[in-house]
């Protein structure tokens, strides 16, 4: 992924080749950029790549965003046209807002497009392999869609049988069933042989039974009625008002109880009888809420059963006597004689005042802060020169050494690119001090460009020139590093 930090991007190695000028959509670029990089924040811009190949031809991508907390991800997929001309291409961001009011751009970078070999020039069609390639596939597709066919028009006949057969079998079915129906029907109405008579009169029985069930549904919907009346939606009306007339079903609040009316247009005062009913009773003094005692507050636990009023009575006696609130105990330290520090308070303290961890066998923070004030002075120059054969014309280098510790490079040389070769290892300068481990680093020049540096443990700093040379061959360039101290 390449990161842009101060409008520079930064471009990983591996990343720097975007293919061949064969390739097209092989090939994803990802940006990260902070959504206010400059205090402003450019999340809601359309972003654009805009891209130069050598001889000034240009070209302009549109990039794929994807907002995260504090920074976008810009998507660029390679299509044929960006990779069209073989050597280095100079990109950089572009974004800007609706109205054209607020513009952002970023510092160029350089990435390459390789030569492929023996592949035919590059080209919006496909060649002449390619083309045969698609005519016989295109073959093969055009006769499996013909075996398909084939498949479905023979299965389409044998349902077509089997169809046939089933309704031949129905309708046979059907005039057996219409014979015997009609041979029912007759004897329904009249009796006759093979069927059983009820009283010589099967139209007058059958006509008796149903009169017998039709009494029975209407018995079966008077009930109905009754229950739905009974579970009709209850109305809420709130305290009893002597002056409100009320309906079957009103909910009203009395003497501490729920009433419901019975009957319409009901005015009396609710009690128990024709008009009203008593629909929920509620308690007349927490007295009466009576239950185990679970936590054993007034005995054993679980052992008697004890009323809500005991219960309070013994937990405000505890408030007052020995508990603590919890609003008073505080997880930070502050001068307040009505507040208790917390065991996390306390343990936090003990670990910022603790001696165990204190290094050089200190035996008290005082004695910490003394020695580290001591540490933060101790800053040491190195001398830093150009040794022989160095492209380096200017050295304007700071070598600090930190604490015993720290190598810090600083500051800028003026490099002469004249006889620099692509893909090769200079050595630039030479520090007395070297580093404990090779650190590398990036140096960047006056047009925004970045290179590869990196500085040894025997003090050489090097400069690695990877793919890119400045079209101006007297430059600027200006670093700053840190890096662990060789120890003596």
């Amino acid at each position: 992924m390449i990161t842009v930090r101060n409008r520079t991007l930064i471009v990983p190695e591996g990343e720097r080749v975007i293919g061949t000028d064969y390739d097209n959509n092989s090939e994803v670029r990802q940006f990260r950029v902070e959504k206010a990089p400059g205090g402003i924040d450019i999340s809601h811009l359309a972003f654009r790549l805009d891209l130069m190949y050598q001889g000034e031809i240009y070209d302009t991508c549109k990039l794929e965003k994807e907002e995260r907390e504090d920074s976008m991800i810009l998507a660029w997929t390679v299509a044929a046209t960006n990779v069209a001309h073989p050597g280095t291409v100079w990109i950089s961001l572009r974004a800007i807002d609706d109205a054209g009011t607020v513009k952002w751009g970023s510092n160029a970078a350089a990435l390459y497009v390789q030569s492929s070999v023996n592949t035919p020039s590059h080209a919006s069609g496909m060649t002449e392999l390619e083309e045969y390639e698609k005519k016989m596939e295109d073959l093969l597709l055009k006769s499996e869609e013909a075996v398909s066919r084939a498949n479905n028009a023979t299965s389409k006949a044998e349902t077509a049988i089997q169809t046939t057969t089933e309704a031949a079998n129905t309708a046979q079915t059907a005039a057996t069933s219409a014979g015997s129906s009609a041979n029912l029907a007759e004897a329904w109405a009249h009796g006759k042989e093979g069927y059983t008579a009820q009283a010589n009169d099967n139209a007058m029985f059958w006509s008796e039974q149903s009169r017998k069930r039709a009494e029975t549904a209407k018995e079966q919907a008077n009930l109905a009625k009754s229950y739905a009346d009974s579970i009709a939606p209850l109305m809420d009306r709130g305290e009893y008002s002597s002056g409100t007339t009320y309906q079957e079903n009103d909910l009203v609040k009395y003497q501490n109880a729920i009433w419901r009316c019975k009957i319409d247009g009901t005015a009396s005062v609710p009690q128990e009888g024709k008009n009203w009913t008593l629909f929920f009773r509620g308690v007349q003094s927490i007295n009466e809420l009576v239950a185990a005692d679970a936590q054993g507050l007034l005995g054993q636990a679980g052992a008697q059963q004890v009323n809500a009023q005991a219960l309070i009575d013994a937990v405000a006696e505890k408030i007052a006597t020995k508990l603590l609130l919890k609003s008073d105990v505080v997880s930070q330290l502050v001068n307040d004689a009505t507040k208790a520090a917390s065991s996390a308070a306390v343990y936090a303290l003990q670990q910022k005042l603790g001696t165990g961890d204190l290094p050089n066998g200190m035996s008290d923070v005082v004695a910490g802060l003394v020695e580290l004030n001591s540490n933060m002075n101790a800053l040491t120059n190195s001398s830093i020169s150009i040794p022989s054969g160095s492209p380096v014309t200017g050295n304007r280098v700071n070598a600090k050494i930190y604490q015993n510790s720290f190598l810090v490079l600083s500051g800028e040389v003026d490099i002469d690119f004249t006889n620099l070769k692509n893909w090769n290892v200079y050595n630039i300068l030479q520090c007395s001090s070297g580093s404990k481990y090779t650190i590398n680093f990036i140096a960047t020049d006056e047009n925004g460009g970045s290179y590869h540096m990196r500085i040894e443990t025997n003090g050489i700093t090097k400069l690695s020139i990877r793919g890119y040379i400045p079209e101006n061959k007297s430059q600027i360039l200006r670093f700053f590093c840190i890096a662990p101290l060789m120890p003596a």
